[in-house]
């Protein structure tokens, strides 16, 4: 995941669908609620799982988008443009 860690942008709902999966979830970016977010994750269990990766650059954020599936973190809005571009 790509956001910045505010409410509305539910990277809490990231964690908890991981929570149901095997995967590994990078998410990138930071905020004032990076401290509860590590806790949620904590809490979850899976926190072996979870890696907050703080402030990319957007060359490093391209190189995830290689490797990695991108999931919009808001539900009632649709992705308007691709999150990374080249």
């Amino acid at each position: 995941m790509v956001s910045r860690f505010v409410p509305y942008k539910r990277v809490d709902l990231g964690i908890e669908v991981f929570n149901h999966r095997e995967d590994k979830l990078l998410i990138v970016g930071d905020g004032r609620h990076r401290g509860e977010l590590e806790r949620r994750s904590a809490d979850a269990g899976i926190e072996d799982r979870v890696r907050f990766l703080g402030h990319l650059a957007p060359a490093a954020v391209r190189w995830l988008a290689l490797v990695a599936v991108f999931m919009p973190s808001q539900p009632h809005r649709p992705l308007k443009k691709p999150p990374v571009r080249p």
